[in-house]
């Protein structure tokens, strides 16, 4: 249960990270989609 409690700060940390990952890759997408769709325009 002690490990539990230690290990949470780094599984939040990691957490934190994993979404704005996630957010970060999301947005690179759309903004290669826009890109793409102005090129052709």
């Amino acid at each position: 249960m002690l490990t539990l409690y230690s290990t949470n700060l780094d599984f939040y940390k990691g957490y934190s990270a994993d979404t704005f990952s996630r957010v970060f890759k999301k947005f690179i997408i759309f903004f290669m989609k826009l890109n793409i769709s102005e090129i052709t325009t």
